[in-house]
């Protein structure tokens, strides 16, 4: 993960900061002594002394013979920047100076997700009904999976007031617009107060929505069984 920022001012009155982040994961499963469907079959057909005994007990059942390692390999990557201004007193109301932020922020997702051969089809097992990929994979109680891959890039832009309506009433209104390339684009509201009629008393609530993506996987997923 690389992070870079920079921060600034400009005037006497706004103040501003930008930021770049690179990040990227990988990761390696590995399951091992998992049972394969095509090397079983072959093992109960063998005619010989190598075949797989399911007399055997613990030892002696030549199970080995039927026995894989399943992997899956998964990448993603994070790549952003925005950049945000504000100013603490951009005007004043009747209660005092208001506070104003707008901001914007661009960023691509991406994911890959490599499947063992076993599972994503490239070696098929048909089992004595017919059943084969996408319906069943080569290896014993795992859903076949395909390879899959996708991303997708979001823009946002975004603003914020501070308003001091009374001595003891603060509003803060907040409205954020994000388009992404895959679900489509969206607006999220948000109003908010705080009213403090005594030192000793605070009345604060607040009203917004919010809209959370479905991942990326949920999106390119190509196949669920």
């Amino acid at each position: 993960r690389i992070l870079g920022g920079l921060r600034g001012t400009i005037g006497m009155d706004w103040d501003w900061d930008s930021a770049v982040i690179y990040s990227k994961a990988k990761r390696d499963d590995v399951t091992h002594n998992r049972v394969s469907n095509t090397l079983m079959q072959e093992a109960l057909s063998d005619t010989t002394a190598a075949a797989y005994n399911p007399f055997g007990g613990a030892v002696n059942t030549n199970i080995e013979r039927a026995l894989v390692d399943v992997y899956r390999k998964s990448k993603t990557d994070l790549k952003l920047i925005d950049f945000k201004i504000s100013n603490i007193g951009l005007f004043d109301v009747w209660g005092g100076p208001v506070g104003f932020l707008a901001g914007a922020e661009y960023r691509k997702e991406s994911f890959e997700d490599d499947r063992d051969p076993r599972l994503d089809g490239t070696i098929n097992f048909t089992d004595w009904e017919g059943d084969t990929y996408p319906f069943i994979s080569d290896v014993v109680n795992s859903s076949p999976t395909p390879d899959n891959e996708g991303s997708r890039h979001v823009t946002s832009l975004f603003t914020e007031f501070a308003l001091p309506l009374h001595s003891t009433l603060d509003v803060q209104l907040a409205i954020r617009y994000e388009d992404f390339s895959d679900v489509g684009s969206t607006w999220v509201p948000k109003i908010a107060f705080g009213w403090r009629p005594t030192d000793w008393f605070m009345l604060r609530g607040s009203w917004s929505e919010a809209f959370r993506a479905p991942n990326l996987v949920t999106v390119n997923e190509k196949l669920v069984v």
